[in-house]
């Protein structure tokens, strides 16, 4: 599972719909499985986003922030799972990259001294506040969903025309969803970056918007 969905629309799972998915996984003896590459390393406010629901996954996949950009991945376990595991079951042609291990170990170093999940949530936080206020005014845009530097803007229409006219103007945005325009800014975007981004965001909706009859 996602905690939070990435490709399909910025929809963030609430804590009892969690917590029942781990009751109901213990129940029938399966294993949680939680997939963490976007969500993962900073990103939601905490390292792991699984940190603010208080379940424990039997299975964790991480990747690209994991090498501070560089391609990498990770799947973490429990003892119990890798004591099923034999010689051969699994393996990478990749795995143990020594590059790749330094770009880990310099990201996470960086992840922990300048405490990046805590400045991601507050600049989160400022950037989902200021996106509702904007979106009070505009009746193109549905909802305002996020956690940390995970965000969502849903339309009520297709967003392609907004993307487009945000990249015209140096605001990179991707769509997620059919109709969400979907924010993974830089842990490090300062509350100018974050006036700017929702100035030209405001801009576009606004330009793609006239016209049409609610």
């Amino acid at each position: 599972m996602e905690l939070i969905q990435g490709e399909g629309g910025v929809y963030v799972a609430n804590k009892s719909f969690v917590k029942a998915v781990e009751e109901r996984v213990r129940e029938v003896g399966a294993l949680l499985i939680v997939d963490e590459v976007q969500t993962g390393f900073g990103r939601t406010g905490k390292v792991w986003a699984i940190q603010h629901y208080g379940v424990e996954p039997d299975i964790m996949t991480a990747g690209k922030a994991l090498g501070g950009g560089f391609p990498v991945r990770a799947v973490f376990t429990t003892d119990e799972v890798v004591s099923k595991l034999v010689q051969g079951d699994h393996g990478s042609t990749y795995g143990g990259n020594p590059l790749a291990c330094a770009a880990i170990k310099a990201a996470t170093y960086v992840l922990r001294k300048f405490n990046v999940p805590s400045k991601a949530l507050i600049k989160g936080n400022e950037f989902i506040s200021s996106l509702k206020d904007l979106a009070k005014g505009l009746r193109v845009i549905r909802d305002v969903r996020g956690l940390g530097l995970m965000i969502g803007a849903e339309l009520r229409v297709r967003p392609s025309k907004v993307l487009k006219c945000m990249q015209d103007k140096g605001i990179l945005a991707l769509k997620a969803g059919v109709t969400v325009v979907r924010f993974l800014p830089p842990y490090m975007i300062s509350s100018d970056d974050i006036r700017w981004c929702l100035d030209v965001f405001r801009e576009c909706v606004e330009g793609v918007s006239k016209g049409i009859n609610y």
